[in-house]
């Protein structure tokens, strides 16, 4: 017995260790695919100008460009940016995170795809971006500070010192957006420094705003996991201390919090704020879960737009008290590619949702939500 052992210890074992290092690599050979070994440098996207007069304009949302196995799904991207080029008077586009796949063991690989990225976006589309970074951005520190370098340089300069260039603000035409990192390396899942944050949102108030728009990666109510654990791959589905973090929003009259992570979109009214999800630019499309606490019941509802899809009001699962179902009212949703455009005017905001069906070829985006923030 003991000399059997003996052989396979010897003999199987390392046959065992190259199957496992094939199982563990050939999903990272993948998802660098389609990228070169050397990054050239390049101009950073264009940022708003923020010095731009009025007080009524339109800009584009879109999340979660990464692909499963691709750096960067661009033929996802692509359509979305063509599409969103196509739209009359967008100033500029909101992308809020998880623009590639990232990596844990390979930075040259994250400073290729961040290129590409760049380049997809460039080669569709000619208006300003504002980006902010989602945990696939940031596998590890040193994605952190490539993010900084391709996306961080042009913009404003003014959030917490440790967070430069991946957490900040800016005016524009009468509206403050505040643009955060949730997804800070090392800890993540969270807005970090909420003080901050306050004083951010008092001084829009101060300064006579006339609307405040919210900015992260990750959901503070998340549609899909159903509990903060509940994300994909073990991903957090939701942040910690949303309580506090929403409180601070309603405090301060915030239109509306716009993020991804949640590959879907959906929109909810949460004690009087606005969440809305727009995680549908390439990343593996999640479906919303069917087994919310009494899902059976008489909760479903339509969205005036004749082309909203429909599903369970209740933002509760049965085994977690975290999203309590009662606080969440207008909320729609669908797991379909998708990107957004926002009018804003000094009386209102209009939301409208463009998504496209997942087999669609070539890809057909029509409009299929619009809800108005006043």
């Amino acid at each position: 017995m003991q000399i059997r052992i003996a052989y396979m210890i010897k003999y199987l074992s390392p046959r065992f260790a190259v199957i496992s290092c094939v199982v563990l690599i050939f999903p990272l050979v993948l998802a660098g695919q389609g990228l070169g070994k050397s990054v050239a440098k390049r101009a950073v996207l264009n940022f708003p100008d923020c010095n731009s007069v009025g007080n009524s304009f339109t800009f584009a949302l879109a999340g979660d460009s990464r692909g499963h196995y691709k750096q960067v799904n661009k033929d996802v991207l692509g359509p979305v940016m063509d599409n969103i080029q196509k739209q009359v008077n967008s100033a500029f586009t909101v992308f809020v995170g998880d623009l590639i796949h990232g990596s844990y063991l390979d930075s040259g690989l994250v400073a290729r795809a961040m290129a590409q990225w760049q380049d997809v976006i460039s080669t569709h589309y000619s208006g300003a971006v504002v980006t902010i970074p989602g945990n696939h951005d940031a596998k590890t520190k040193k994605s952190q500070e490539l993010y900084k370098k391709f996306f961080g340089t042009a913009v404003p300069q003014n959030g917490p010192e440790d967070e430069k260039g991946l957490t900040y603000y800016f005016d524009f035409k009468g509206c403050r957006f505040v643009m955060l990192d949730t997804n800070v390396h090392g800890d993540s899942g969270k807005v970090r420094h909420i003080d901050w944050l306050e004083k951010v949102l008092k001084s829009a108030r101060e300064q006579g705003n006339n609307h405040i728009l919210v900015f992260g990666h990750v959901p503070a109510w998340p549609v899909i996991g159903g509990s903060k654990e509940g994300g994909e791959d073990g991903e957090k589905a939701g942040m910690e201390g949303t309580d506090k973090f929403w409180e601070l929003l309603k405090t301060y009259g915030v239109s509306a919090y716009f993020c991804g992570h949640e590959h879907v979109y959906a929109r909810a009214k949460v004690t009087g704020v606005w969440q809305v999800i727009a995680g549908g630019a390439g990343a593996p499309l999640t479906m919303m879960r069917k087994d919310y606490k009494d899902a059976t019941a008489a909760i479903r509802s339509r969205t005036n737009h004749p082309g909203a899809k429909t599903y369970n009001v209740s933002l509760a699962a049965a085994d977690d008290p975290h999203i309590p179902s009662d606080k969440a009212s207008h909320l729609f949703g669908d797991s379909i590619y998708n990107y957004v455009m926002v009018d804003v005017s000094p009386a209102k905001i209009r939301v409208r949702m463009y998504g496209a069906k997942q087999n669609d070829s070539p890809m057909k985006f029509e409009l299929m939500d619009q809800f108005d923030i006043r």
